[in-house]
Parts: C-alpha cells; structure tokens; sequence
C-alpha cells in the first residue's frame, strides 16, 4: 500500500463544494461539504492507479462573484495545494500540472484550481511512489542524480 496525503484549500463562497474520493471504481471516502479554509485527507491505495474525485455542489450563476471587469471577487473551489506520496511531497511547481479535470460540460482543464462540478484525475500509473517521484522530477526537466557505490 501506499498512503497518499492532500492537502486542499477549499473557498466556501455562497456554501461548499462536495466531493467522492475514490481509485479503481473503489470508493474511498464521500466529503458532503468542505470546511472552509485547509482540509487534509488521508488514504490508502495501491500503485498503479488513476485517483479521482468527484466535484459537486458548484451554481456557475450563483456561486461566484465577479466584478465589472470580469475578474474573480469570491468563487466556491478547492485548490489541491500539496500532493505526498509515501511521506515524500510532490515538487509544488507540478502540482497543478498533474491534476486534470473534466467538467460536466466536457472541458478539460489541466490545473490544481477546481471550480467546477466534474471528475477530477491524478494518474498514479506508477509500479511505486519512489517511480512516481521520479517522473514527475523527468517531467519538470530535472535532473536525477543516481550513485551508484561499488564495493571492492
């Protein structure tokens, strides 16, 4: 098994989102609402798997406030700030090049910012999390030092 923590900031404008966790059609935990502000959540999986989350609770008229110019005043959303696997933090700047979601309407958006009712992916395809920390490293151009100690 390997345990995976999120953290996720959730800005509850007008209410909250709600969410279904969940890896390999296999329930993980149901959330009805965030509480406003950092949430942290726990779980046990096993790699390879694509974890997802079901996004719910979000009026597109209703539960975000713009201004005369269109920029965001207040929003319902999570942002997944940090993905930990095994103990071991993701690099922060592939955070939200990780996260994909589809929304019920059939966009796909690639970032850690969830402001939408949808599915939420983070592909875990990895044989273990020390693999897992290793191509996200080779995705963001890094790289990986390997030594190698022989013994006489």
């Amino acid at each position: 098994m390997t345990k995976l923590t999120l953290h996720i900031f959730s800005g509850n404008y007008n209410g909250s989102l709600s969410a279904k966790f969940f890896t390999n059609n296999k329930m993980l935990q149901v959330v009805p609402e965030f509480k406003d502000g950092h949430n942290i959540f726990d779980f046990d999986i096993e790699l390879p798997t694509n974890f997802n989350i079901f996004i719910d609770g979000k009026d597109r008229l209703l539960d975000t406030q713009v201004d005369d110019d269109s920029k965001i005043i207040q929003d319902k959303f999570i942002r997944i700030e940090e993905i930990i696997i095994d103990g071991k933090p993701i690099d922060k700047n592939a955070v939200h090049k990780i996260i994909k979601m589809t929304t019920n309407e059939g966009e796909t958006i690639i970032s850690n910012y969830i402001g939408f009712n949808g599915m939420v992916s983070i592909d875990f395809n990895y044989q273990d999390s020390f693999v897992a920390h290793l191509s996200v490293q080779s995705m963001l151009g890094q790289q990986v030092d390997k030594k190698i100690d022989l013994i006489s």
